[in-house]
């Protein structure tokens, strides 16, 4: 009769563990990263009353008897099931989705794991990324501590990403349109030229000339017929030399005298072209090479303008075009200093002013660069040829050739460029360029985290870059039985024998344990299952508890016979 109170007993302690085990999760359900428990119970050993038998010839089989001894609480199981992501805004905030957990170093140097990214910085020298709640150091993907890298040294320009719309030629008539040079002429200080510049003072020249330069040029008159004519400039000719030996070149002859059919003039800075009779038509190349031969075609004339490595002047940046689109091209030189190239587009597919037709079929455009100040183009490396699009304004094949310079501040620089987000569909022209890869010296203002575990550095200059390739990516670790883990305490596991060792894992492998970062992991605590569970463990206590008193009666009632 006594069994009854031990077995009432089990009862209650079991349901006893079960409140216990429930309060715990209510009492965690707003705590960062908190897995909830579940109590299992299991039946105790039983008093055997009559065994079994086995069926006879005559006789059938017997079942055993039982009688229970109570409950046991046969395990205390974790729930690691994903808990909600909760924003907090701050950075260095972490949560992971997926099953992994984070690493952390005590002093004694034993790691521990976590679910909460709760992170700072410490005020050690180096600076190290801790667990804000323990001050345990938080490993990388490497097994080590993370510093934070402080300052980035400078790094020089080695693409430009080019964007834009670069529409077709006109299809209607020209009307009135003149022919002006891509550039004003300037002075190699930047300061503007007057008609009496001397030529080799300008950013035109390409070295300092030595004697004589024979300027060829030649196109297309008004009537259609090839022209080819050549100046002489002196060693110290001027700009205004160049506009009269222009101006004495620019005829033809017609019957008994010479016509003039162009006028060129200079206009702060720019040399404009104009026919001498509205609607003329007519295109104008200059340059020192040999001409080629007449007629010659646009791209042959293209081809020639852009000249040698020996020509005293950079004649490209005088073409002359109905039209152009200007853009700016940035970049940072390897000791961070900060420069810009004036550059222009334009269409090489026409150079023809007035009421004709000019054609647009190729749709071919080309960039030429204009000597800056401080700084010098090479020969061969101003200027970016042959960005051709389809008739549908798509890009048909990128441009060929890079830009090259040097800096009195700053050295050499040659980059690459990436048109694909060029288009040339009808509508304005714009152009800009995108420096991706050149930045000036920084400090580090801020650090934020990708989903990838990697620490980004915000710093002065502007830029947000990895810390490094190596050594600042946040490492994570699963266990092959997450359940086996030893709960510490301050939102701590410890492995054991039973989880198995810590697995590293790099965050985002195949998409499975990602980090979000400026969020932590909310508790996994269903208060709805858990009150249920509450109210299931108070009338579980309370029905044994009456058992026991059942019992204790009985028990009274046996001992009161003796009485």
């Amino acid at each position: 009769m006594s069994s009854v109170l031990t077995t009432s007993m089990s009862g209650m302690l079991a349901h006893q563990a079960m409140l216990d085990v429930t309060a715990n999760n209510i009492a965690n359900s707003e705590t960062s990263g908190f897995k909830s428990g579940r109590v299992d119970f299991a039946d105790q050993l039983y008093r055997l009353q009559q065994g079994a038998t086995q069926p006879g010839g005559t006789t059938g089989g017997r079942d055993p008897s039982q009688v229970g001894n109570g409950v046991q609480v046969a395990g205390i199981a974790t729930q690691f099931t994903q808990g909600p992501i909760q924003p907090t805004g701050r950075d260095l905030d972490l949560a992971i989705n997926g099953t992994g957990f984070f690493r952390l170093r005590d002093a004694s140097g034993v790691e521990h794991y976590s679910r909460v990214g709760s992170f700072g910085l410490d005020g050690g020298v180096p600076r190290q990324l801790v667990d804000l709640a323990t001050g345990y150091q938080v490993l990388n993907t490497l097994g080590t501590t993370i510093s934070p890298v402080d300052s980035v040294a400078a790094a020089a320009t080695t693409k430009l990403t080019l964007a834009g719309n670069l529409p077709p030629t006109a299809t209607a008539p020209l009307t009135g349109a003149k022919l002006s040079s891509l550039f004003a002429l300037k002075k190699s200080d930047g300061t503007a030229v007057s008609g009496s510049t001397l030529l080799s003072s300008t950013t035109l020249a390409r070295a300092a000339p030595g004697g004589p330069v024979t300027v060829n040029l030649f196109g297309a008159a008004p009537d259609g017929q090839p022209y080819s004519k050549q100046i002489t400039l002196a060693a110290n000719a001027t700009v205004q030399d160049l506009v009269n030996g222009l101006n004495g070149a620019l005829n033809r002859p017609s019957g008994l005298t010479t016509e003039t059919f162009a006028t060129v003039s200079l206009d702060q800075g720019k040399l404009n072209v104009a026919g001498s009779i509205p609607g003329d038509q007519f295109n104008l190349f200059l340059g020192e090479q040999p001409p080629p031969v007449l007629p010659a075609s646009t791209a042959i004339a293209n081809s020639w303008q852009y000249g040698g490595a020996s020509d005293t002047y950079a004649w490209s940046r005088l073409r002359f075009t109905p039209d152009s689109v200007a853009t700016t091209l940035p970049l940072f030189t390897a000791d961070g200093t900060k420069h810009a190239i004036d550059a222009r587009w334009f269409n090489s597919s026409t150079v023809t002013t007035g009421t004709g037709q000019p054609t647009d079929f190729q749709r071919v455009w080309d960039l030429v660069t204009d000597t800056p100040v401080g700084g010098s183009l090479a020969a061969g490396g101003d200027a970016l040829r042959g960005l051709t699009f389809n008739t549908d304004g798509s890009q048909l094949s990128p441009p060929t050739g890079v830009i090259t310079s040097s800096w009195t501040v700053g050295g050499a620089s040659t980059m690459t460029v990436d048109t694909t987000n060029m288009r040339g569909y009808q509508g304005d022209g714009v152009a800009d360029a995108t420096d991706l890869t050149g930045y000036a010296a920084g400090t580090l203002n801020g650090i934020s985290v990708d989903q990838f575990g990697v620490l980004n550095g915000s710093y002065s200059n502007g830029k947000t870059v990895p810390m490094s390739a190596t050594g600042h990516q946040i490492g994570l670790v699963t266990f092959t039985n997450p359940g086996g883990l030893l709960a510490q305490g301050q939102n701590l596991w410890a492995a054991t024998g039973n989880s198995g060792a810590a697995t590293q894992t790099i965050p985002g492998t195949a998409g499975i344990n990602t980090i979000t970062p400026g969020a932590l992991e909310g508790s996994n605590v269903d208060m709805t299952s858990e009150f249920t569970r509450l109210i299931v463990a108070q009338r579980g206590f309370q029905s044994n508890s009456r058992a026991f008193q059942t019992g204790d009666q009985l028990l009274t009632e046996a001992f009161s016979l003796f009485r």
